[in-house]
């Protein structure tokens, strides 16, 4: 053996050290790794995902560096002009003329709108056929809608009469076509202005009565979220000397076909958060991130109550999201992993209530009827319903309201949905939570630890009751007992040098604290004996 080992050359002695300095990196990576708290964002599309990466960013003071904020304004400019576009052809498909006003043609509060809003409640009803129907197609939403409502019958039958002369004494026409024949590809250049004439048709468009009830009917076709915020504020926008605010860039909307991650920490513990695109094409790409998740962050639009999915145009958006929801639940990979739920767009949830009950899409959510708190309350149930544990180990999920804008003060007044266990349960979970997430060799050295505090302990009884102490076979055996437990101990640390619970459940961090007790309990009954 000596000879083989003079016989290395120098290069080999420093490619050896080099490896094994790898190794030692290696290693020490491995247990910062294990420190770090995994968090996955996932949900359906469009459910505000990015949005809140976004707000996690400005919380916890990583920001947007300029470069980041000039790629938000390109895509701030798309947002308008698709906004604009979108809502160009939604008047030719809804039948809506330049210039309608809902206002002179119905009272909000009369009869004939107390009985639309009975008679489209009867008739989606029968459509969705309860909360387990997936598909009901935005055509036979705007069908029913035409059939019920006075107001958009009566747009509908003003645009065939003047079809032909439809606001030819007004600019909204023209409006329209500067809109519909702008060219996107100003939105990528390097210096980003939106021109002059595409500027004043948005803001001439968008003073429309018109354009503003096409925009109140949304949920019947495609629409971004933040079509409203953008064009209320397109002149400010539209300036050269533009560059967007913290809310602007909140409220972007940038398709995810990425993953996206951040990293920050909160009382010195690192998070690790991933941002997996919702959209059913990129649910193919989450499985690789499954693995070693502490948490999922499950996002729901309550908003898209009265909105269909982008992908097929027929499946109701809150359904889709529930049932995603259910699936995630019962993945074998998330047995053990906590769900926290987000109700999302609270903020457009509560101005749609005002106009449309959750009813109409709804019949069998009757608590989501009665007002504001008790529809979030219903949703929660709701979500936590769908989730059937696969095991007893499965976290229930809790229910927090986001605003956007202000996650960090909601999650605050969240409401939460608990389940009680049983004290014989709680024993069991313990059990079977140290057993699966405590190596083998540790669970023998803590037998074995456990085994000297018993001795001791049976000892102790025995010298009680017999009443003589056997001092000489005492002090050989606590001799041996310390020894033995010092050295299994000292192993013990040795396998797990941090003795770091957050990496454990729960569960199993109450098991190794109330073990850690019981041995030490039993080490003083040993000396004291």
């Amino acid at each position: 053996m000596g000879n083989c080992q003079s016989g290395l050359t120098p290069e080999d002695r420093e490619a050896m050290a080099v490896t094994k300095q790898i190794d030692v990196q290696l290693k020490q990576d491995n247990e910062v790794a294990k420190q770090v708290v995994k968090l996955l964002l996932l949900g359906a599309g469009d459910t505000g995902k990015s949005t809140i990466l976004k707000q996690m960013k400005l919380i916890h003071g990583i920001g947007f560096s300029n470069d980041e904020r000039k790629a938000f304004k390109s895509a701030i400019m798309i947002n308008i002009i698709t906004s604009a576009k979108t809502l160009v052809k939604a008047m030719c498909q809804l039948k809506i003329p330049f210039g309608f006003d809902p206002g002179q043609i119905h009272d909000p509060q009369s009869q004939a709108d107390n009985a639309y809003k009975g008679s489209c409640a009867e008739g989606l009803g029968r459509e969705l056929g309860g909360d387990n129907t997936l598909a009901v197609s935005a055509m036979s939403i705007m069908a029913a809608t035409l059939e019920r409502n006075p107001v958009a019958l009566a747009a509908r039958n003003l645009y065939r009469k003047t079809e032909d002369e439809n606001g030819k004494d007004t600019k909204q026409p023209a409006c329209a076509k500067v809109i519909e024949a702008c060219d996107v590809t100003f939105c990528f250049s390097d210096d980003i202005t939106m021109p002059s004439d595409v500027y004043a048709a948005i803001l001439e468009f968008w003073q429309d009565p018109g354009v503003k009830y096409c925009y109140s009917r949304s949920n019947e076709f495609q629409l971004l979220d933040a079509c409203a915020y953008y064009l209320d504020n397109v002149e400010r926008i539209a300036r050269p000397d533009y560059f967007p605010t913290d809310q602007d860039i909140l409220s972007a909307r940038i398709l995810t076909t990425r993953v996206t991650e951040i990293n920050f920490q909160v009382q010195d513990i690192p998070f690790k958060v991933f941002d997996l695109g919702g959209q059913r094409s990129e649910r193919k790409k989450w499985v690789p991130y499954f693995d070693d998740v502490k948490a999922i962050l499950f996002l729901v639009a309550i908003s898209s109550y009265n909105q269909v999915c982008f992908e097929d145009n027929c499946t109701n958006r809150m359904v889709e999201s529930m049932t995603l929801f259910g699936s995630i639940c019962n993945h074998a990979a998330f047995r053990r992993t906590a769900m926290v739920v987000f109700m999302n767009k609270i903020d457009l949830f509560r101005s749609k209530l005002e106009t449309c009950p959750v009813s109409l899409y709804f019949p069998n959510f009757t608590e989501m009827a009665k007002g504001k708190g008790s529809t979030a309350t219903a949703a929660a149930a709701k979500a936590e319903s769908s989730a059937k544990p696969a095991d007893t180990n499965q976290t229930s999920a809790s229910v927090p309201a986001v605003i956007p804008g202000s996650a960090a003060k909601s999650t605050s007044n969240s409401n939460s949905h608990t389940k009680k266990a049983t004290t014989a349960q709680l024993v069991l979970r313990l059990v079977s939570s140290y057993k699966s997430s405590t190596p083998r060799l540790l669970q023998l050295i803590d037998a074995y630890l456990a085994c000297v505090m018993l001795s001791g302990v049976i000892l102790f009884v025995y010298c009680v009751l017999v009443g003589t102490f056997p001092y000489n076979s005492f002090l050989s055996s606590f001799a041996s007992s310390v020894g033995a437990f010092v050295l299994a101990a000292n192993l013990r640390m040795q396998l797990n040098p941090a003795n770091d619970f957050r990496s454990l459940s729960p569960e199993a961090a109450f098991a190794e604290y109330a073990f850690c007790s019981i041995v030490f309990y039993g080490f003083v009954v040993n000396f004291l004996g």
